[in-house]
């Protein structure tokens, strides 16, 4: 089928666009045009709040956990052999969590903290000219995305899809699984 084009010249069928136009959808009737940095009005945080410890707290069993232990080991087990491989790869890059032990090292939030950390020092490198410490930050992040984040965050944005009716958290779930399908295939060119 033909991709159709929106005035933007995006793709509308887009996981990205549908993602975006969710976030849009939630967000748009709280805001007219403000000033930037408007703090979002007190009903959406507590709605938002609300969902989001329904669906990753609890009280009761979590609808989705923000763990790749959860994901990659038989039994479903956190602070498991996963998240330490994870702690090898931010140590082998001079970094350690800050919340080291409070939080398991393999949460969604950690592991994406890092692949932004590789992709600027990358960039950094780059416009230093140094070409040879730019490839090598580039071949940690291919070899991240590929090893800790590519056999386990596309089920947990499916989960999130799955188990929340909010907008909001659909889009964030679209637009991550969007974004690190397209950082591995830019990785892989």
């Amino acid at each position: 089928s033909e991709a159709t084009m929106s005035q933007s010249g995006f793709d509308a069928a887009s996981p990205l666009t549908q993602g975006i136009s969710l976030l849009h959808r939630r967000l748009s009737p709280y805001f007219t045009p403000a000033p930037a940095g408007l703090p979002l009005p007190a009903a959406l945080l507590e709605a938002l709040n609300q969902e989001h410890s329904r669906l990753f707290v609890g009280p009761g069993p979590a609808v989705v956990s923000p763990y790749a232990s959860f994901y990659l080991s038989a039994e479903g087990r956190l602070f498991g052999e996963e998240a330490l491989r994870v702690r090898q790869a931010y140590l082998a890059a001079g970094l350690a969590p800050a919340r080291l032990g409070s939080i398991p090292d393999d949460h969604l939030a950690l592991e994406l903290e890092f692949l932004y950390f590789l992709t600027r020092q990358a960039l950094l490198s780059l416009e230093s000219g140094d070409d040879t410490t730019c490839q090598q930050y580039l071949a940690r992040r291919q070899a991240f995305l590929r090893q800790h984040l590519q056999p386990w965050a596309p089920a947990f944005c499916a989960d999130i899809l799955q188990g929340t009716q909010e907008p909001f958290f659909q889009g964030l779930a679209m637009i991550t699984n969007e974004v690190l399908a397209e950082s591995a295939t830019v990785s892989q060119s």
